[in-house]
């Protein structure tokens, strides 16, 4: 099932295993007749989903709190879809663990980089091809969650 790759996409990308994340991609354009019907339709809305859930697992781990065992006031902070206290617990292991070293500003960059590959797709940005495009975005997440912070000199 075409949410499936796009899961495993994201895990690659959360995992830092690019080479999967980039695997799980090509799988869901080239099954596809429609390319576009699987990047608008599929693969874009499904990854928001995924970054809405890895914020979501953040302010979780910032409040020190398992998303199963949320407050009312907490749970009510995310929309009712994605909503990570809703979720499986797989989906809430899963991203709980993800965000572990990934702060909200990193994932605030997942959100741009995101709507940035909208728009080149749709045509309101300049890019390369749609695959090309998805490559980049897929690289520049990867590359957002996991960088290493930059080596400060003594100065």
């Amino acid at each position: 099932a075409r949410e499936w790759n796009v899961f495993s996409m994201m895990d690659g990308i959360m995992k830092n295993d690019v080479a999967s994340a980039l695997r799980q991609l090509r799988i869901l354009v080239n099954n596809s007749d429609k390319a576009d019907a699987a990047i608008f339709g599929n693969i874009l809305p499904q990854t928001l989903r995924a970054v809405r859930l890895l914020y979501q697992a953040r302010v979780c781990h910032e409040a020190q709190v398992q998303p199963s065992n949320a407050s009312e006031s907490l749970a009510a902070q995310f929309p009712s879809k994605p909503n990570i206290c809703r979720e499986k617990p797989y989906t809430q292991r899963t991203y709980m663990a993800a965000v572990q070293n990934v702060s909200l500003g990193r994932i605030e960059g997942c959100f741009q980089i995101l709507a940035d590959t909208d728009a080149k797709l749709k045509g309101a940005l300049p890019a390369f091809s749609r695959i090309e495009t998805l490559e980049m975005m897929i690289l520049e997440m990867a590359n957002r969650i996991h960088r290493k912070a930059p080596v400060r000199s003594g100065r």
